[in-house]
C-alpha cells in the first residue's frame, strides 16, 4: 500500500487522544479500534494473531474506499496494512462517482449510507458510466451495517456485486477482497480524462434525476463562491474549481468541467479578473442548464 495511505498509531492518537491512557502499544491500539469503532468484542492475544504476511502480500491493485466515516476508513486501512493495495478515499457518493470517472479501480468498497449522495445512487451512476463509456464492470462491494436480506437485495439491484456487513472482521474483509479482486478486470489501472473540449450536454437517461440534483447543488454553491470572490479566497475558489472540473462531465455537463478547470487555473494564479469572469459564466451556465432541464 502506498505510504500516503498508511496511518500510524501515532496519527490516530493525535486524532483521538482522549480515548486512550498512554503509553499504548500499536497491537493494543488496533484491537481497541476493532472493538470501539466497529463494535467488535476484544479478542485474546492468541486469537488476534495477524494475517499471514504472504496472504496480505497477495492482495494488490487499486481500491476505492467510499465511506463518510474517517474512523471507518482508518480501520479498513489498518486492516490492509501489509498488502500491496493502493487505497483511494472518497467521503461521499458524489466524490466516489467523480473519482471512478477520472480513474480506474480494481474494486470499490461502498458505504451505502453517506451524505450528498448515498451508496445506492453512486453504484447506479458508476454502472451507467461504465455502460456509456464501454468500460469493464468493476466489482462494487456494499459496505453496510444493514444486514437484512432486503438490504442486500437493494444493494444488488443498485449494481453491487457483493455485501460486506459492518462491523467487519479482518478475515471477512480479506475473504471478500480475495474473491472479488480475482475476478476484477485487469485493465482497470489506467487513467483517462473527462474534461472534453466541447460544450455538448449529454446526460445518460439513467442519470436524469441525479443530474437535476447535481445542478441544484451547484446553484446552491453560487452564493458561497461569490463570497469567496469578494474575500479573495483564492485557495477556496481553486478547490471549488477542482471539484467542479472532476464532477461536471460525470453527469453529462462537460462545459461545467471546462469552467471548473478555468476557475481553478485563475484562482491558483491569483487572477481576480479571470475569477470574476469565470464565476459570471458559471452562474449563467448553471441557470441555463437548470432551465433546460425543467422545460424538457
Amino acid at each position: 500500500m502506498a505510504a500516503s495511505n498508511e496511518l500510524t498509531a501515532s496519527d490516530y492518537i493525535q486524532h483521538h487522544l482522549s480515548f486512550f491512557t498512554k503509553p499504548i502499544g500499536e497491537a493494543k491500539l488496533v484491537r481497541a479500534l476493532e472493538e470501539t469503532l466497529l463494535g467488535r468484542r476484544a479478542r485474546s492475544e492468541t486469537s488476534a494473531a495477524a494475517i499471514d504476511p504472504a496472504r496480505a502480500a497477495s492482495l494488490s491493485g487499486t481500491l476505492l474506499l467510499a465511506d463518510d466515516s474517517e474512523d471507518n476508513r482508518f480501520v479498513v486501512q489498518e486492516f490492509l496494512r501489509g498488502t500491496r493495495l493502493h487505497v483511494d478515499n472518497a467521503e461521499n457518493g458524489e466524490v466516489a462517482v467523480a473519482k471512478s470517472a477520472t480513474g480506474r479501480y480494481d474494486l470499490i468498497l461502498m458505504d451505502m449510507h453517506m451524505p450528498v449522495m448515498d451508496g445506492y445512487a453512486a453504484a447506479r451512476a458508476i454502472r451507467s458510466l461504465e455502460a456509456v463509456r464501454g468500460r469493464p464492470r468493476v466489482p462494487i462491494l456494499a459496505f453496510s451495517a444493514d444486514a437484512l436480506q432486503e438490504d442486500r437485495d437493494r444493494s444488488f439491484a443498485a449494481g453491487c456485486d457483493g455485501h460486506l456487513s459492518k462491523p467487519v472482521s479482518r478475515n471477512a474483509l480479506y475473504e471478500a477482497l480475495e474473491h472479488h479482486l480475482a475476478i476484477a478486470p485487469s485493465s482497470a489501472r489506467t487513467h483517462d480524462s473527462i474534461v472534453d473540449a466541447v460544450d455538448t450536454v449529454v446526460v445518460d437517461p439513467a442519470l436524469n434525476e441525479l443530474a437535476a440534483g447535481y445542478l441544484d447543488r451547484r446553484a446552491a454553491d453560487l452564493p458561497r463562491l461569490r463570497e469567496m470572490s469578494v474575500l479573495r479566497d483564492h485557495e477556496g475558489l481553486a478547490a471549488a474549481g477542482h471539484k467542479l472540473k472532476g464532477s461536471g462531465a460525470t453527469y453529462g455537463f462537460a462545459l461545467l468541467s471546462r469552467i471548473g478547470a478555468r476557475l481553478e487555473e485563475a484562482a491558483r494564479a491569483g487572477n481576480e479578473a479571470d475569477e470574476d469572469a469565470v464565476l459570471r459564466e458559471l452562474e449563467t451556465r448553471v441557470g441555463d442548464l437548470r432551465g433546460e432541464r425543467l422545460s424538457s
